[in-house]
This record gives structure tokens, sequence and C-alpha cells, in this order.
């Protein structure tokens, strides 16, 4: 994962999927706030849905 965040945040996905993450952002206290971010994913399996290399670019 190589995000710059200044502040301890943790980022778990509510998914089983193995993914990456890359972007800009900071962290206070427990407010994320991301400026850009590029992440995506091998699959996402939730309950019914499956979906395989999905990405999301902000």
């Amino acid at each position: 994962m190589a995000m710059a965040l200044l502040g301890p945040c943790t980022i778990t996905p509510p998914f089983n999927a193995n993914w990456d993450l890359s972007g800009d952002g900071y962290c206070i206290n427990s407010l994320l706030v991301v400026n850009r971010l590029n992440t995506g994913f091998d699959k996402i399996q939730y309950g019914m849905v499956n979906m395989f290399h999905p990405r999301l670019t902000l």
C-alpha cells in the first residue's frame, strides 16, 4: 500500500479480495481525507456480488 498519510489510519475493505491502493491524503483523528485515489482488486466477493479485476480511480 503506497498512500501518503499523516497520522495512524487503518483501511480494511469489507470483502474477500487481494487489492492495491495508491494516492495521497491525510488523517485527522478518525477522519480519512483522500485527495487522489487509485485502487484495484483481483476480485470482489461480497454477498451475491462477484466481480473480477475491477479498478476505481478518484
